[in-house]
């Protein structure tokens, strides 16, 4: 109503923030997008030299973490950017994965998210995490954005290996269904079928041999995937 009657949406206070720093630092997603709409200035500093982009960085990390969507939908259409990654390099799309949070996965992928961004440390995508949970419905909204089906992590590791070490067939199924490379090497040199065995995972072991996996292969301690069978 006030901005109706002119009220001046740039007008700082004494500590230099406009009503759109104060909507951001509180969240107020549905007030950022008036402000917007009204004209207010994203480039204007505070006494603190933070403009728009550094604060809404700062709560869109912060709402993603804590798995509130409305807030993150919100804050990606007042241009966030989904490529955000937090302070310690991971990804918000690699976080959402983790947290099994389709809902936001899903806002940061519509708004453009780059599926394949890997985590700092870890070199996981989210497609890793949501192989090692086995969250079906992430995995296919990845893959349905393009997702690179055989990403390699730090070790070497394939989103196929979390899930075979973690024995999770209707995973192995949606990845050798999308043409995921059954023989894929690890730093180790060992296969999918070398990690299902060495974890135990018989079902899983039975599973690649009947998909086509090459049971001849060693590893570099010059092992077959049967001299790991528990």
């Amino acid at each position: 109503m006030l901005l109706d009657n002119g009220a001046n949406p740039n007008l700082q206070d004494q500590r230099g923030n406009t009503p759109l720093h104060s909507a951001v630092s509180g969240s107020h997603a549905e007030i950022i997008n008036i402000l917007l709409d009204n004209g207010a200035d994203t480039s204007i500093p505070n006494h603190e030299n933070m403009v728009f982009k550094h604060i809404v960085k700062d709560v869109l990390v912060k709402t993603v973490h804590e798995g509130k969507v409305a807030q993150v939908t919100a804050l990606l259409k007042s241009n966030a950017d989904p490529d955000t990654r937090d302070a310690f390099g991971t990804p918000l799309i690699c976080v959402a994965a983790f947290n099994k949070d389709l809902l936001i996965v899903d806002a940061l992928l519509e708004a453009g998210a780059n599926p394949d961004l890997c985590s700092t440390d870890s070199q996981k995508t989210a497609l890793h995490y949501a192989a090692f949970w086995e969250d079906l419905f992430i995995t296919k909204s990845l893959l349905d954005k393009k997702a690179k089906i055989n990403p390699v992590d730090r070790l070497g590791n394939t989103p196929l290996h979390e899930a075979a070490r973690e024995g999770h067939v209707d995973l192995i199924t949606m990845l050798t269904g999308r043409m995921a490379p059954l023989n894929g090497l690890n730093l180790e040199g060992n296969t999918p079928l070398h990690v299902a065995a060495k974890a135990g995972q018989t079902t899983v072991v039975e599973m690649l041999l009947e998909k086509g996996a090459n049971e001849s292969i060693l590893n570099k301690n010059g092992q077959l995937y049967s001299d790991l069978v528990r």
